[in-house]
């Protein structure tokens, strides 16, 4: 069907505003035609590019918000709803409706609204005290468009007691394993609790291993499986100030991939029954020293090109991050089949690797002087696909590792989905505040001439041609 037929002006450029989205555009001139589905995605190759941000519904945007994070059962909960609709695309008495959805999926309360404060909707809410607990939803619908957030209903019950434990390390090392730490329990009012019952509790979990002075380094390795355990290190009784000391012995952790996180959760129990609970986190670096891996950039797609020479950058630190010196490191590349990678249902990286540790694509020792060293790797035209390299600490039993894929120079470099080549342009800033100036900096040829589109959510705000020179043109807008 035939929707519209337009011409273009001076600028070869046409403006229109339509009802709902095409399908297709023909454009003609003479005996010239060119062709574009307008399906989302197939405009424009979307793979290439950054496109995350704001997600506009119909050119209007919502938000959901209230005066708490968590109510009881019988609760009221009064929830606001922010509306922009700065085209104007709704007339002013639109309702907008409020739906308070429980965890089974039924809909337990729902408002009509149609009057606001500059945008602003007000929906008082009520639970009834025998209402179900969990995660509850609340939806807003404005024409076709819904807005949700979720609302969680638990049955929450203040601590009476302050409980600090207290350890004498911010972070802890392998050479820690023996930690102490001083248990004070108090009454809110500031009383000691005395002859209290406490439990503790400490849960190890993989975190991602950072050290500041080598931010562009990978040190965890994916190649290795963790399971977390909960290890009760402590149960028994403060004393008549509310105090006690509690030893906790961390075991070597050998399958950590790298940095675990250290989780230690308590509870101490009233004369009564009831119970007050506290939980804190404290890193723990359970090797003695940590080898990471730094591979080169890549193409645009972070993609390495066989048949050259590619530097990797391996950096060997203590628990601390001070660089140390180490011999008999071991570099391995595995090759990943395609069938691992496609169908990862029953397998994971850590099964693969161990299966095929025996016969690595390559393998070679490595020495860190000064705690750095450089490995050049080359991958031939034949071998092409998706590698996991890794390097490995045999004296503490560290490794971390990256997949990399490599890719012949004409894929990787040349061809592009959408077209014969990309334009890779850039601005001065991430962020900007309103009424700042955004720089735009776009590599072109001599002679050439640029068009620049800028858009919001829902519509093009604006768009020019620029003359282009040689190099870099600066737009600004």
């Amino acid at each position: 069907e035939l929707i519209e037929t337009v011409s273009t002006d001076t600028e070869g450029k046409v403006e229109l505003d339509l009802v709902r989205k095409p399908f297709l555009m023909v454009a003609n001139r003479g005996t010239e035609r060119g062709y574009l589905k307008l399906w989302d995605g197939k405009a424009l190759s979307l793979s290439n590019f950054n496109v995350s941000g704001a997600k506009v519904q119909r050119g209007v945007q919502g938000f959901i918000y209230g005066e708490r994070g968590v109510w009881r059962p019988g609760d009221n909960i009064y929830l606001n709803f922010i509306l922009e609709d700065s085209d104007d695309n709704l007339p002013a008495d639109h309702p907008v409706i409020m739906e308070l959805i429980d965890p089974s999926g039924n809909v337990k309360t729902r408002k009509v609204e149609t009057n606001s404060t500059n945008g602003f909707y007000h929906f008082p809410l009520k639970t009834e005290d025998d209402d179900q607990t969990g995660n509850w939803l609340a939806r807003v619908t404005v024409g076709g468009t819904a807005f949700t957030k979720r609302i969680k209903i638990e049955t929450v019950k203040p601590n009476r007691l302050k409980i600090d434990l207290k350890f004498s390390k911010d972070r802890i090392s392998v050479k820690d394993n023996s930690l102490k730490g001083d248990l004070n329990v108090k009454w809110l009012s500031g009383v000691p609790a005395k002859n209290l019952k406490a439990e503790f509790d400490l849960l190890l979990t993989p975190a991602r291993t950072k050290f500041e002075r080598y931010p562009n380094y990978t040190f965890d390795d994916q190649a290795k499986e963790f399971s977390a355990e909960t290890e009760r290190i402590f149960s028994g009784t403060v004393d008549e100030k509310g105090y006690a000391g509690i030893n906790v012995s961390l075991n070597k952790q050998t399958s950590a991939p790298g940095m675990l996180m250290a989780t230690f959760s308590g509870k101490v129990f009233e004369p009564g029954g009831d119970f007050s609970i506290d939980q804190f986190s404290i890193p723990f670096y359970p090797y003695s020293s940590f080898v990471g891996i730094k591979r080169p950039e890549g193409d645009r797609r972070g993609q390495l090109i066989t048949e050259k020479d590619h530097e990797l950058e391996i950096v060997s630190v203590d628990a601390e991050g001070n660089l140390v010196s180490k011999k008999g490191l071991v570099l391995e590349v595995f090759k990943l089949s395609w069938r691992w990678w496609w169908d990862r249902s029953n397998d994971n990286l850590a099964y693969y690797v161990s299966q095929n540790y025996s016969s690595p694509y390559h393998r070679e020792k490595v020495t860190t002087v000064n705690g750095k060293a450089k490995v050049k790797l080359n991958i031939p035209n034949r071998d092409w696909g998706r590698y996991y390299v890794r390097v490995r600490d045999t004296e503490s039993g560290h490794s971390s590792g990256s997949v990399t894929y490599f890719d012949w120079p004409g894929w990787a470099e040349e061809s592009r989905p959408g077209g014969a080549a990309l334009l890779n342009f850039s601005t001065d800033a991430e962020d900007y505040g309103v009424g700042k100036k955004v720089k735009v900096n776009i590599p072109a040829s001599t002679n050439g001439r640029a068009l620049v589109s800028v858009e919001n959510g829902s519509k093009v705000i604006a768009s020019y041609w620029i003359e282009t020179k040689n190099g870099t043109n600066t737009f600004e807008f």
